[in-house]
């Protein structure tokens, strides 16, 4: 798994969906799959299907490892996602 000086892998990041990079996001800020499946109005069986498809994409696939990840990684994860993702202007 990536280190806080490792790169994180843009390549493999840039293959999430939207909902996919919303519950990473959640994840990195420290939600639990309950608070994660009532934020995105889905169910936590989907939240779980989230955390299993993003760990293959990302190939982190150990307990934990994702949301270990995700932790670690919370400010470049949400830099990124505003790259690909930004606000739209009003």
């Amino acid at each position: 798994m990536a280190d806080n000086a490792a790169p994180l892998p843009l390549s493999l990041l840039d293959t999430l969906t939207l909902r996919e990079w919303r519950a990473l996001l959640h994840m990195a800020d420290d939600l639990r799959n309950p608070q994660i499946a009532e934020a995105m109005c889905i169910t936590v069986k989907s939240v779980e299907e989230y955390h299993t498809r993003i760990g293959n994409k990302l190939d982190l696939r150990g307990p934990g490892l994702l949301q270990q990840f995700a932790r670690r990684h919370r400010e470049a994860l949400w830099k990124r996602y505003n790259k690909l993702y930004p606000p739209p202007l009003i």
